[in-house]
């Protein structure tokens, strides 16, 4: 008798209120899955720049050394040349020194011989992190007065972005999961309570809890699944069209959001986690009221 009994007959597909549970559902999958193109393109990004300004050195030899520059230049380029934890150097030139010290081109045109410091920029090979400090050294003997940019500070800075990044991720997410654990526990009580009078005749004739547990289960189920098919689809156009709006704006390509297959996993691993969240809470939320009564 308990196996044909058809759950139908309390008519919980039929309320009112389960009606928007998709389209909720549905939103939050769509938030989380555009959320997550957000944060990992900006991680991505941000990885970058810290693993590049970790391997970079700046000298700037100041306009005090005007009348020495050149010798100063020369010897400060070839000792980088010679040093082993050095992997390439680069004098900039003027037009980039312009753009570093803020002279616009009218300026550099009017004042064609508008003095600016000169700055070599070196890279680090890999691994050398620590021959920074003797580099420095060096440079000092070899140029007292020569100033050097190491990044630190900005290495520092670009690491606590990535924490925070990280933790808002993990807050956003946690987010979410409280909402779909609130709305399908207050979705799955309603339920239990305007059908009660069929539910406890159900009982009555040897449906266990567990049974009853699982066809909520399973309408909670088909909900969540409906709804995050839906936020998972629309997010993927979505997520390709502000791709698409960084390249026509002119957006540096590292800033760009990257559909790439790690990120597509985890895009499909969030509507699953929101179904499989839906209904472990459904029937705990069932078999913690039918307990009760």
């Amino acid at each position: 008798m308990v196996e044909r009994t058809d759950i139908e007959e309390v008519p919980i597909t039929k309320d009112p209120m389960t009606r928007i549970v998709p389209w909720i559902i549905a939103l939050l999958v769509f938030l989380l899955c555009l959320v997550l193109v957000g944060a990992s393109s900006i991680g991505v990004s941000v990885q970058r720049w810290q693993v590049g300004i970790s391997h970079r050195i700046t000298i700037e030899i100041p306009l005090q050394h005007e009348l020495d520059r050149d010798r100063i230049t020369t010897a400060v380029a070839q000792y980088l040349q010679v040093s082993p934890a050095i992997e390439h150097i680069e004098v900039a030139d003027k037009t980039r020194l312009f753009s570093i010290f803020g002279v616009t081109p009218q300026q550099a045109i009017q004042y064609p011989d508008y003095i600016l410091p000169i700055l070599i920029e070196a890279d680090l090979k890999p691994n050398q992190g620590e021959s920074i400090s003797g580099i420095l050294t060096q440079l000092q003997q070899v140029s007292p007065g020569v100033r050097i940019e190491t990044y630190g500070q900005w290495h520092d800075m670009l690491q606590l972005l990535r924490q925070s990044l990280q933790i808002i991720g993990y807050i956003f997410v946690m987010l979410i999961a409280f909402t779909v654990i609130v709305m399908i526990t207050l979705i799955t009580k309603a339920g239990l309570a305007a059908h009660h009078e069929s539910i406890s005749i159900l009982r009555l004739i040897g449906a266990s809890n567990g049974y009853i547990a699982t066809k909520f289960q399973n309408h909670a189920f088909k909900l969540s699944t409906r709804g995050a098919i839906m936020g998972f689809v629309l997010a993927i156009p979505v997520a390709w069209l502000l791709n698409l709006a960084s390249v026509t704006l002119g957006v540096p390509e590292m800033l760009r959001p990257q559909l790439d297959p790690v990120l597509m996993l985890a895009m499909v691993i969030v509507p699953l986690f929101v179904v499989l969240l839906s209904i472990c809470v459904s029937r705990f939320a069932v078999l913690r009221t039918l307990s009760v009564d």
